[in-house]
């Protein structure tokens, strides 16, 4: 079992499109083999700060759904509303 952190940064203005787009990729996970559960969590300080929790049965589940083209259109729908790139780690 690993879990998969993804810390993002949201412009100004643009969390309620954030959140949208992430039930939608949660739900489009959910239909991955070896997704076990996701969840988001914002900074207590700065909710525009969140962090992706994702649980997955093995590392070469996320990574097929990391390079996936469902997850590639979700990382291109958040391209404009993010500041930076996103960082993403693997804890087993």
């Amino acid at each position: 079992m690993i879990r998969v952190l993804i810390e993002r940064h949201i412009k100004d203005g643009h969390l309620d499109q954030y959140k949208d787009v992430i039930k939608h990729a949660k739900k489009s996970a959910g239909n991955v083999q070896g997704y076990v559960s996701g969840e988001m969590l914002s900074e207590a300080k700065n909710p525009h700060i969140v962090m992706v929790m994702s649980q997955w049965t093995d590392e070469q589940s996320w990574l097929s759904w990391e390079k996936s083209p469902v997850r590639l259109n979700i990382i291109n729908a958040l391209k404009d509303i993010l500041v930076g790139n996103e960082s993403i780690r693997i804890f087993q």
